[in-house]
């Protein structure tokens, strides 16, 4: 396990690299991240913003109470990964697979989860207001006591099996959608 922690990269280019398991607490990311490996990597408390991160690997990464104000994460592999009180804000998830993932109390407002997979994910308490969902997945997620107060959708979202209990829907719109 490699400790980078308050190392700055934002002036490196990295391709096809392997962070698995590091320590990566305080780093400063560069713009630009893609096809990087950080499995299991620990991410805690950490500020990313205005970064893209596409095509990485993050699944078992550690995010919890990080800030990531205007970063996206495009097609990205965040299985099991951890994002608990995460500040996720106007951010583009699109095509980004956060199944089985732990976003207590997370933040995602006004961000664009089109295509996201949430299937199995702990989202209890999320805020997911003003956010676009289209094609997005929550089967069998726990969103209680989420608020998706004014999510706009123009096509199907999967809610099969979810928990929904407590959860604020009020001004939304959604078409399409699957909540057997």
């Amino acid at each position: 396990q490699c400790d980078l922690r308050g190392t700055s990269l934002s002036d490196i280019t990295f391709d096809d690299t392997e962070f698995q398991g590091a320590d990566l607490r305080g780093v400063d990311f560069p713009d630009r991240l893609e096809d990087v490996n950080l499995d299991n990597a620990d991410i805690r408390n950490t500020a990313i913003r205005r970064r893209t991160f596409d095509s990485i690997s993050m699944e078992n990464a550690d995010l919890s109470n990080s800030d990531l104000d205007k970063t996206d994460l495009l097609d990205c592999d965040l299985r099991s990964a951890k994002f608990e009180n995460a500040k996720i804000i106007h951010a583009d998830l699109s095509d980004s697979n956060f199944s089985g993932g732990e976003l207590s109390n997370a933040t995602l407002l006004g961000s664009d989860l089109v295509n996201t997979d949430f299937g199995g994910a702990e989202l209890s308490g999320v805020i997911l207001e003003l956010t676009t969902l289209d094609e997005t997945r929550f089967w069998q997620a726990d969103l209680s006591n989420a608020s998706l107060y004014d999510v706009a959708s123009e096509s199907s979202i999967a809610f099969g099996n979810a928990d929904l209990t407590d959860t604020d829907l009020r001004g939304s719109q959604f078409d399409g959608c699957d909540f057997e």
